[in-house]
């Protein structure tokens, strides 16, 4: 389905991330898998080639403009283009916290992993998509990792080309709506909090 493909899954380290990363890999995609630790990147990519996958890791924040263009130079330089983008990067608010305790420093994080991340990587790879045709970009909300896999593998997949047009955003909230650069080459539907397939359904789908 996706031999010869190319796909960037940040937060690819662990859960929903390392879900759709493993799902995309073993429908033949090369996956660049992204975390801020080194060490669940490493892990991660031994995962996937040890089941006959293709992956390679590049660690650290995609917040950091640097990290976001070494993720778009990797995938390209390793797989030949960028064909799939998943932003499935964030962190929990911390334990407790509320305007009365949280601290300068864990709202940043807390804005730069779910949206600077996906503001740099978008911005990187949206034109390129959009001059060649190609497949999607999704950034969702935090479903069931085997629902979210399901999702982002069927939606990334030239199947779905016959309810998402040329690139599928399937997003919620803020994130979604401020991944979209363009209605004309971007088809776009929310689908984040109320998903319209179940996970069987997907899995029929995408075979």
């Amino acid at each position: 389905m996706f031999a010869g493909r190319g796909a960037i899954v940040v937060g690819g380290g662990s859960g929903v991330g390392l879900a759709v990363a493993t799902a995309l890999a073993a429908h033949g995609a090369g996956v660049v898998i992204n975390s801020r630790s080194a060490e669940a990147v490493d892990r991660a990519t031994e995962t996937i080639t040890g089941t006959g996958g293709s992956a390679v890791g590049v660690a650290g924040s995609a917040a950091d403009e640097s990290v976001a263009d070494r993720l778009v130079e990797t995938c390209e330089s390793a797989y030949g283009a960028v064909d799939v983008l998943v932003n499935c990067a964030g962190v929990a608010e911390p334990h407790g916290s509320s305007i009365l305790s949280v601290t300068t420093a864990q709202w940043r994080d807390l804005l730069d992993s779910h949206l600077t991340t996906t503001f740099n990587t978008c911005r990187r790879v949206a034109p390129r998509m959009a001059a060649r045709g190609m497949t999607m970009q999704a950034s969702l909300a935090a479903p069931p990792p085997e629902y979210a896999a399901a999702l982002y593998v069927y939606l990334a997949a030239d199947a779905s080309a016959a309810v998402s047009g040329e690139i599928f955003i399937a997003a919620g909230g803020f994130v979604g709506r401020f991944a979209r650069p363009a209605t004309v080459p971007l088809g776009y539907r929310d689908h984040a909090n109320q998903p319209p397939w179940s996970v069987d359904e997907l899995g029929r789908m995408i075979g």
